[in-house]
């Protein structure tokens, strides 16, 4: 039912950022390969590194906060074959409590990135880096909201957010593998929803 949960956070977080950096700098290349290695604390050094050197991009922000969901995420058992593939499980959520400090963390690490690509987007609505940016950390909020805080409405509010960036990232960049590796796995949450949670969407939320 809710199994696409994971995708989101696995394919559209990893992938898209492997795709959108395997050109990219070595120090964010090499976050990325810790982070597959479960090396969080290492893989969120490279981010901040990175954060140091460019302060105005987002997406160092943005992979910062992928960190701190991710070690959560193994924490909490989620990224174990017994979670995704236990349907009881994933609608009910993780049932520990999240660690404070990290929640706090990614918390304010998406909320930097996401206030940071919004400002960018006011100079250069068609600003590549910054819709990814807001892509990504909505798919990751809405992970948080289901699997951590039980909040499965702002969870689909968060992907269906994610999904508008996406396409406008298609918009700009029509040959983005990012922004189809982000719309694809919001699409298939939301065609994972059951009826009763997809339809209220409707009520703050319109086709373009």
């Amino acid at each position: 039912m809710q199994r696409g949960l994971l995708s989101l956070a696995i394919f559209a977080v990893l992938a898209t950022g492997l795709t959108s950096q395997a050109a990219g700098p070595p120090i964010i290349k090499s976050g990325f390969q810790l982070l597959y290695e479960t090396r969080f604390e290492q893989a969120r050094s490279s981010f901040l590194d990175w954060e140091k050197a460019k302060p105005q991009d987002p997406l160092g922000y943005a992979w910062e906060a992928a960190s701190y969901l991710f070690e959560e995420f193994y924490q909490q058992g989620v990224l174990s074959s017994q979670f995704f593939l236990d349907d009881k499980r994933l609608a009910r959520g993780v049932d520990g409590k999240p660690n404070g400090e990290s929640r706090a963390a990614f918390l304010v690490a998406s909320g930097t990135a996401e206030r940071l690509a919004k400002e960018r987007l006011t100079k250069d609505p068609k600003d590549a880096n910054a819709l990814l940016a807001l892509a990504v950390i909505n798919g990751m909020l809405a992970d948080y909201a289901s699997l951590i805080d039980k909040r499965p409405l702002e969870s689909l509010k968060r992907i269906r957010e994610s999904e508008g960036y996406a396409r406008s990232l298609l918009g700009v960049k029509p040959d983005s593998g990012d922004a189809y590796l982000a719309l694809g796995a919001a699409n298939y949450i939301i065609g994972s929803l059951p009826v009763h949670k997809a339809v209220p969407s409707t009520a703050w939320w319109c086709p373009g």
